[in-house]
């Protein structure tokens, strides 16, 4: 009987010694954030920006899709945050220089649809809506921002991101341009 117990445990300890979860390199997690470029207003306002709803099906993993079916993640890549709640905190930073006391409150909310790099590309695309209010007007609009990626890192897809983010900023600044002149 106990033959049989030690040769059981003899190869159960075998088995799981073999297996590659005790012999695989720890990867640390990298962490990537988006550099924020200002973005000036012709009028002083207070832009409030919420959290864009993230229906893009995307993270905090990078995701990169590379072919017409076929998504995979950046390994041990990852945003530090997900895509609706990082560009809603890029674009808070981006227009806070604008603010002044008393300045009229404009309200920008969106839906984010695809924050993703295309391989086959070599693009990273970032898509969606945004809405623009101030007092009872209000405007909707669509975004699609592409922008060519050089290399197949993990720096040169925030770096992209990074540029879609303010060029979405910039779309919407002269936006409520538009709608504070009214």
């Amino acid at each position: 009987m106990f033959k049989y117990i030690k040769i059981s445990l003899f190869f159960a300890f075998l088995s799981i010694v073999t297996t590659g979860c005790f012999f695989t390199k720890y990867h640390q997690t990298a962490y990537y954030d988006l550099e924020v470029v200002p973005v000036k207003l012709n009028t002083a306002s207070e832009v409030r920006v919420s959290e864009f709803e993230n229906e893009s099906g995307t993270g905090s993993r990078i995701r990169i899709r590379t072919g017409k079916y076929r998504i995979v993640d950046a390994g041990y890549s990852k945003w530090v945050q997900s895509p609706g709640e990082l560009l809603g905190r890029c674009l808070r930073k981006s227009f806070a220089g604008n603010f002044k006391n008393d300045a009229p409150d404009c309200f920008v909310s969106g839906t984010l649809t695809e924050f993703e790099v295309e391989l086959d590309k070599m693009q990273f695309v970032m898509s969606g809506f945004y809405n623009v209010r101030y007092e009872k007007k209000q405007l909707n609009r669509k975004f699609n921002i592409a922008v060519p990626i050089k290399e197949k890192t993990p720096v040169e897809y925030a770096r992209a991101a990074s540029q879609a983010v303010n060029e979405l900023g910039r779309k919407i600044a002269v936006e409520i341009n538009q709608i504070l002149k009214k």
